[in-house]
């Protein structure tokens, strides 16, 4: 796949690689995995993370959200469960 369509298909060059690559530094705690895990920056312009692959296209988030793109209007982040085990 990576040979046709280029990075979008790695796992170190798509675009929510980039997200995890920028957020994963920050995630000390259960609250914050959960957080990195349910993000989508569509619209949110962040001086932070400028170059946030999500900010344009809500589908390229963690959590996918085309539902709030008006173009397609498909369904948008349905779930995420974290576990944690002693």
């Amino acid at each position: 796949m990576r040979e046709l369509y280029g990075d979008v298909f790695s796992s170190q060059g798509s675009e929510r690689a980039k997200i995890f690559k920028k957020l994963h530094k920050n995630v000390k705690t259960l609250k914050d995995f959960k957080n990195v895990l349910r993000y989508n920056g569509f619209n949110l312009n962040r001086k932070d993370f400028s170059e946030d692959p999500s900010n344009l296209n809500p589908g390229y988030g963690i959590s996918s959200r085309y539902d709030l793109d008006e173009e397609f209007n498909l369904s948008g982040g349905i779930d995420c469960k974290v576990n944690f085990f002693i």
